[in-house]
């Protein structure tokens, strides 16, 4: 596993994937919530450095997703807790809002998924299902696919 020069409480443990072609991509999460974090650019050096090919952000930042503009690292994205409310009751254009200020507002990035919801609180997981309903409300996907 790589070592990181800066303490990683937020840089959670990597895991392993098969892509569809069969071949493996090694993924780590990146948290933002913590204090003295090294600036988004130092962080995605490090991710090609030691060779990280996805990453999962738990929210759209912006300083993140500049770094990660052209650099071939896939990103999973996650809509916020705080945006279920919205996504599940402002039904089609929320998601779209949501869609452009996050995603597309970031044409260099390569988004492989966006998910929703991290950790949610029981009295929160109603709104699940209607969020992600949003975006695909015949095929009830548990996660927008932004490739295609």
């Amino acid at each position: 596993m790589p070592t990181f020069p800066f303490p990683t409480a937020q840089m959670n443990a990597e895991e392993e994937m098969e892509s569809e072609t069969g071949t493996t991509a090694v993924g780590v999460c990146w948290g933002m919530s913590g204090d003295n974090l090294p600036p988004a650019s130092k962080v995605t050096e490090m991710l090609r450095e030691n060779g990280f090919t996805v990453v999962r952000l738990y929210t759209p930042d912006s300083a993140a997703l500049v770094a990660l503009g052209s650099t071939g690292i896939c990103v999973v994205v996650g809509a916020p807790n705080y945006d279920l409310p919205a996504l599940a009751h402002g039904r089609t254009a929320a998601t779209a809002a949501w869609i452009r200020e996050n995603i597309q507002a970031y044409p260099t990035v390569l988004f492989r998924f966006v998910v929703v919801g991290n950790e949610v609180a029981s009295a929160d997981m109603q709104l699940l299902v209607p969020a992600m309903e949003t975006s695909t409300p015949r095929s009830r996907r548990l996660v927008w696919d932004t490739s295609r």
